[in-house]
């Protein structure tokens, strides 16, 4: 849980390298309870795919799919496409195709709840530091029993 809310992005969803990690409540049409895995991979996006991107028009932090009508190739590390509203996305703000998407459902929920800050200190924060003071009390009772 640790590593995926020090893993947060820019627009606060977890990223490992191409996998990004979503609560499927952030995205409409999936269940509200699942718990998202897509992989990105620029180069297997075709025309006609559906794909998930960054919202970077508007200064939200929300996920769309759309229909991808072309795409360019600007660089060897960057991808342009052409989308449905029109719109032109930079590979940089791809997530990934929507026929990837790996579901895992239920999980979501407990990962939405856990993300929340009152759920991290009280699941995580307080459970480490009492085992930190059982630990310093444990090695301070054994180098008093030594001496």
């Amino acid at each position: 849980m640790t590593f995926y809310l020090l893993a947060y992005n820019n627009f606060e969803f977890s990223s490992f390298r191409n996998l990004t990690i979503i609560p499927a409540e952030r995205i409409d049409g999936f269940g509200n309870r699942d718990l998202l895995f897509i992989k990105k991979d620029a180069e297997a996006v075709k025309k006609g795919d559906k794909i998930l991107f960054y919202n970077s028009y508007e200064a939200k932090s929300e996920i769309l799919i759309e229909k991808v009508l072309a795409s360019k190739e600007e660089h060897p590390n960057e991808i342009t496409y052409l989308l449905e509203s029109d719109r032109f996305l930079s590979s940089t703000y791809l997530i990934g195709k929507q026929d990837e998407i790996c579901i895992i459902p239920y999980v979501g929920i407990l990962v939405g709840f856990l993300s929340t800050r009152i759920a991290f200190f009280t699941f995580i924060i307080i459970p480490s530091a009492g085992l930190l003071i059982l630990g310093i009390r444990e090695l301070y009772y054994l180098k008093k029993g030594r001496r």
